[in-house]
């Protein structure tokens, strides 16, 4: 589970108590300089940690590559997105995920020239396709952060066999909730 910008590990332990009851097993993680771990946030930096957790739960000998389903919330969809373009997964969710950090940050500020000055990329939307496995796009229609149409861009661009589930409520409502 890669969660999102806000927070750590620590304040998903509703969604990890409804993933849990589902009877699947969970790894939740912090990307560098979030919750407890040392070191500076960077896109890159949250890729590495990410790779790090799926490695080491494949050196874990009960679990199997395509058993194992990516699951990022916010910015964890973005970085979540990424490790299909390099490792084999079982399958990926994307919870309220936004197409790419350009694409957002021209929605909040569009007097900016987003595009020229943005060094952060979470290019979610073009990652999206190059997942083999199936995929669950969990977006709600009343998300005042990140809105629906990202959901809507992501699910369009996944191969079949993929879903699209609406949640109620705003960006920060859970799937526990």
């Amino acid at each position: 589970f890669s969660h999102g910008n806000a927070g750590n590990i620590g304040h998903r332990f509703g969604t990890f108590d409804v993933l849990l009851h589902s009877g699947v097993n969970v790894l939740g993680y912090d990307y560098r300089g979030y919750g407890r771990s040392d070191g500076k946030p960077s896109e890159e930096g949250t890729y590495k940690d990410l790779l790090a957790a799926y490695d080491w739960l494949m050196s874990q000998k009960e679990f199997a590559a395509d058993k194992i389903i990516v699951h990022g919330n916010s910015l964890g969809g973005g970085v979540t997105s990424w490790l299909p373009t390099v490792r084999t997964v079982g399958g990926m969710i994307l919870q309220s995920t936004f197409t790419s950090t350009p694409d957002i940050g021209k929605e909040l500020f569009p007097w900016l020239p987003v595009d020229l000055i943005s060094t952060i990329k979470y290019d979610t939307v073009n990652r999206v396709p190059q997942c083999r496995a199936p995929v669950l796009v969990i977006h709600g229609p009343d998300d005042t952060l990140i809105p629906f149409h990202h959901a809507e861009r992501n699910f369009a661009a996944a191969s079949e066999p993929k879903f699209l589930w609406k949640l109620r409520g705003d960006h920060n409502d859970s799937i526990a909730d």
